[in-house]
């Protein structure tokens, strides 16, 4: 800050701040140049008064006085979708709502010429601004900034503000499967197998639209539920310490806090086929991802499961060796799937010299080096089997 005086003459400069002391004061003055460190925000604008006394050299004894107004202004991002109250940044949000940002200029009712926006350089990230409000939603995983720049002519410099979010998915991922898979054709487990079941904020299917931002290290939550066909499976967990599976509940909550360090804080889970489906797809799992209650989700991941079974049939149940040029020394093995229709499921054969009997335990052994051949030794099934 400069004191001009005119006419111009020699004299000496006394700097104070007589009002509002506890929001800048005086770093250093030399003559009519004082340097002015902000302090905290003003209460109001012009608040702080700012006092130059001059005393001529050519008048010892007469000092003149005059005072220049100032504002320490700033700008906070809130949470700009209420139309009730300003609150602070909410630290997560679900692909379906719009995020919308507000930059409030402090103090209160101060005149400032220009709000300008700085938007993330992604093409995952749509952020449109207009004026103090900036509205953001995610289309796919990734990170961003969105800053705020608050301008006013007279200030020599502008505020700023910013907020740092990434997005995440809301993912239910079964067998490694790819996410076209889960809702689109299904997946499959035959019955009394495991089969993984990742849940979390993955980023392992780009596909998904369910997303959680968040601007800074945050509890979310995961539900994984059975909400048809909860019958004909069940929920299980690995434990590492004792070497075991122990049995989990449907419903079933995973909490985590995941950072831009460490985002990919899946949980690894395990589903057992139970009893088979009566129809393809009549198992429907579903994950929500939530911040306080699941009530406020709108981030659903859906998986649809059949639980299936295999079984074989032959034309004949015994066949004579020496050949295969007579009906009797062959035989057609149809095989079946339950529930039945199931198409693209690949099935191997392979001869065995020893059967057991499921029903009364009895083993049959064959007598010969080699029990005979099979062919083809592999086929994908169609809808009849």
């Amino acid at each position: 800050m400069e004191a001009l005086v005119f006419p111009e003459q020699q004299g000496s400069y006394q700097w104070s701040i007589i009002q509002g002391a506890d929001k800048a004061h005086i770093t250093s003055q030399y003559n009519a140049f004082v340097w002015i460190e902000p302090i905290e925000v003003s209460d109001a604008p012009w608040d702080i008064v700012v006092q130059v006394g001059f005393t001529p050299d050519n008048q010892p004894g007469t000092t003149y006085y005059a005072e220049q107004y100032l504002t320490v202004f700033d700008v906070e991002i809130v949470n700009g979708d209420s139309c009730w109250s300003e609150t602070p940044v909410v630290g997560e949000f679900f692909t379906g709502e719009t995020k919308v940002y507000k930059a409030k200029i402090k103090p209160d009712s101060f005149q400032y010429d220009g709000c300008e926006w700085i938007l993330p350089w992604s093409q995952w990230i749509i952020a449109v601004p207009n004026g103090q409000y900036c509205y953001v939603s995610g289309i796919l995983p990734d990170y961003g900034r969105i800053e705020v720049h608050v301008h006013r002519y007279d200030s020599g410099g502008c505020a700023v503000n910013y907020v740092d979010f990434g997005i995440y998915s809301a993912n239910i991922q079964v067998n490694e499967k790819e996410e076209s898979q889960e809702e689109a054709t299904g997946l499959y487990i035959k019955k009394g197998n495991m089969v993984q079941a990742k849940i979390g904020p993955s980023m392992l299917e780009m596909g998904s639209p369910e997303f959680v931002e968040m601007t800074a290290p945050q509890q979310i939550h995961f539900k994984i539920e059975a909400i048809e066909g909860s019958s004909k499976i069940s929920l299980w967990e690995y434990d590492v310490s004792t070497d075991t599976y122990i049995s989990r509940s449907f419903p079933y909550t995973y909490s985590c806090t995941p950072d831009p360090g460490n985002p990919f804080l899946s949980k690894t889970l395990y589903l057992k086929g139970e009893d088979t489906s009566s129809q393809t797809g009549d198992i429907k799992l579903i994950v929500k991802g939530y911040k306080i209650s699941e009530h406020d989700s709108t981030a659903v991941d859906t998986v649809m499961i059949t639980v299936f079974n295999i079984g074989l049939d032959a034309d004949h149940t015994s066949i004579c060796a020496g050949g295969n040029d007579l009906d009797i020394c062959k035989t057609y093995v149809h095989v079946f799937t339950t529930p039945s229709g199931i198409s693209g499921l690949p099935v191997s054969f392979s001869l065995v010299s020893k059967v057991t009997n499921n029903a009364d335990g009895t083993i049959y052994t064959n007598v010969a080096t080699s029990p005979g051949t099979v062919s083809p030794t592999s086929i994908i099934t169609d809808a009849a089997g």
